[in-house]
């Protein structure tokens, strides 16, 4: 059986009338279709179709996608389409939720005063509670929510549950409550409330400032905190921990 003539892909460029734009199409023609032309442009053979001269076949298998029609071959490539997504690790991943355990030093002013400054004669502070020392070892667990500005301002709203005087045989809980700022993902600022479960003065305010630098996947918190007392008995301390 003779061997079947093998496809040629060619490109036929088409013309109506001289100076009109040109028409570009694609096609697979046989060998025996394609009659070679007596000129050359010298990127390939050309044929012409008999008694059509506006009718140009350039045979054989470009490298370059076939001209666009109304492009001049000299124009500047067309951009790419630009990504929706930027290269990994272009951008920190900010989480919105936050939890993780604190750690912390707290201090109590003039424990050896009267608990009820109004009443000199009442019961030192250290008394009624059984504090032996000023000095306390605090620990918890914190939860934050981000509320993002998608800027250099985010909103926090921050709780925690603290523990102190383990260090005493004692045990001061005590639940928090703040409103706060975080600025550039890092510093914050906050205040709000600070709930004790004691008979006198359960609720006071809370002010707490920090610092939270990011290592790796976990964040290392730096907190310092202030809760006035209207008897003098001031709460201070700090707080360090790590959250993910």
């Amino acid at each position: 059986m003779p061997a079947q003539p093998a496809p040629v892909p060619v490109v036929v460029v088409q013309q109506s009338a001289p100076g009109a734009a040109a028409e570009v199409e694609t096609q697979t023609v046989s060998e025996t279709e394609v009659t070679v032309a007596t000129q050359s442009t010298g990127t390939g053979p050309e044929v012409a179709p008999p008694g059509d001269t506006n009718v140009h076949v350039q045979v054989g298998v470009s490298s370059e996608a076939p001209p666009i029609p109304g492009r001049s071959a000299n124009s500047p490539p067309a951009a790419a389409p630009a990504s929706a997504e930027g290269p990994p690790g272009d951008e920190p991943h900010l989480d919105r939720f936050l939890h993780g355990f604190r750690l912390g030093y707290l201090y109590i002013n003039d424990i050896d005063g009267p608990a009820d400054s109004e009443n000199p004669s009442s019961p030192t502070y250290a008394d009624r509670y059984g504090i032996r020392s000023p000095h306390m070892f605090m620990m918890g667990y914190e939860a934050m929510v981000r509320l993002f500005g998608h800027d250099w301002l985010n909103v926090l709203l921050i709780g925690n549950v603290l523990i102190a005087g383990l260090e005493q045989s004692r045990f001061f809980p005590s639940l928090n409550f703040l409103l706060g700022f975080e600025f550039n993902q890092t510093a914050q600022i906050g205040v709000g409330l600070s709930l004790t479960p004691t008979k006198d003065n359960p609720g006071h305010l809370m002010i707490a400032a920090g610092w939270t630098p990011r290592v790796g996947e976990f964040y290392l918190p730096v907190h310092f905190f202030f809760v006035p007392d209207i008897n003098g008995h001031h709460k201070m301390g700090v707080t360090l921990g790590v959250t993910f």
